[in-house]
């Protein structure tokens, strides 16, 4: 008989405790929805696709990032604007209409990134891009001053040796029928950045540039985690191929830019105590030379900024990454629209002719003379801007004419 009881023991233990784990689990789900009440009563009052039950309008995140923009764009216009969608639990309002964008970007409550941008921090740790506001405000109200016209000037001979090296490459492609322009210009953007940046030279576009393979695989890997739901959660992610690949290469990029940034802040040093142990009244000769940001950045830290190593390498990393594949975007969208339109095409060809003839290279002076180049870039930029998706965390309620986006730890809005 006792042995009868323990044979059937384990089996009527498992057999009480799965009701008592769903019971349990019923319970605290019940809870959580009762606690977000006022939370979908408001995200109600907007129009949006049925919802499915745990990943809400989630598979509208699925599939390659064409497939994704595609569903992005059939959402804000197939629903009357401004569209409530839940990406699994979270909410988000997509805002299209220029009026309630200026209302958000101009908010003081909508300054917070919103926590898909964490996904970046594993390539640019928390520089401008990814900061937290307060972090955001320090280092932004620092940073700003040494984006000004006449240091961009010195750095017009390096556009344009660089833009002669791109020509080349373009001349390579001719009848070979088509190609994606987007590599040609990002290597480009990155020799530009680099050199602009950190004085160094990656030759990004005569060579085959580890730094370039890092930076490409890095952002790939970004963006598929920001728009692959089960990618969200770190305990599927972290299985991956995708993860093992990431944590590779943000090595590698930290160990680079580490290495320029100490090397850069030691010479900097010593130049500095070189010069205090000369002569009262002592006059430099020596010829100046154009300051690189991470110069600039290491003179603000050595002046009471007092930016760490880590934070120097963030903001670098995040002005070469970030900097690069937007450039590289924005440029690439006007060649394309070059081509769909060949007499604007003429138009442009004829200008450049007319302000630099056929040889000469750009100077400064020169830019604020292509007035209808100029033209053609801002029509670009409308049409085909180079963030199509502006995520934004909303940190107190926020009034859009009669209806208001309700703060919520969970709601978003792009």
């Amino acid at each position: 008989m006792m042995n009868l009881v323990d044979e059937f023991a384990p089996k009527s233990a498992l057999q009480a405790l799965v009701p008592i784990a769903l019971v349990t689990f019923l319970v605290w789900y019940m809870q959580y929805h009762w606690n977000r009440r006022r939370l979908y009563k408001m995200a109600a009052l907007f129009d949006g696709p049925i919802c499915l039950p745990f990943v809400g309008n989630g598979l509208y995140f699925v599939g390659s990032t064409s497939d994704i923009l595609q569903n992005v764009i059939s959402l804000v216009s197939n629903f009357k604007l401004p569209v409530r969608v839940w990406l699994g639990q979270k909410l988000f309002y997509a805002l299209v209409d220029p009026g309630d964008l200026e209302i958000i970007m101009n908010s003081p409550h909508a300054l917070e990134k919103d926590e898909l941008y964490q996904y970046a921090e594993p390539i640019v740790g928390t520089g401008l891009f990814t900061a937290p506001v307060p972090k955001w405000k320090r280092h932004r109200k620092v940073i700003m001053p040494t984006f000004n016209q006449r240091i961009l000037d010195e750095f017009v001979p390096v556009f344009a040796e660089q833009s002669e090296i791109l020509l080349e490459q373009l001349k390579k492609q001719v009848g070979k029928g088509s190609f994606d322009i987007f590599q040609l210009v990002s290597r480009c953007t990155l020799d530009i950045i680099c050199e602009t940046a950190m004085g160094v030279k990656v030759e990004a576009q005569t060579t085959d540039s580890d730094y370039v393979k890092w930076a490409n695989k890095a952002m790939e890997i970004m963006f598929t985690r920001m728009f692959n739901i089960w990618y969200h959660f770190d305990s599927i992610f972290n299985l991956t191929q995708s993860a093992r690949d990431l944590l590779d290469v943000q090595t590698k990029m930290k160990t680079f830019t580490g290495a320029v940034v100490r090397n850069r802040r030691e010479a900097y040093q010593r130049k500095m105590r070189e010069r205090r142990q000369l002569p009262e009244g002592y006059v430099d000769k020596e010829a100046p030379t154009r300051k690189t940001f991470l110069q600039q950045l290491i003179e603000l830290s050595e002046g009471g900024a007092n930016f760490t190593d880590d934070e120097l390498r963030e903001e670098v990393d995040t002005f070469m990454v970030a900097g690069s594949d937007t450039t590289a975007s924005m440029n690439s969208f006007i060649f394309i629209m070059l081509g769909m339109h060949p007499d604007v095409q003429e138009e442009v060809y004829q200008e450049v002719l007319d302000v630099l003839g056929p040889d000469r290279a750009v100077e400064a002076a020169d830019l604020g003379r292509f007035h209808y180049m100029e033209r053609v870039m801002r029509e670009t930029m409308r049409i085909f801007p180079v963030g199509p998706l502006l995520v934004r965390a909303i940190t107190k309620d926020i009034q859009l004419g009669d209806l208001t986006l309700f703060h919520s730890l969970s709601t978003r809005n792009f």
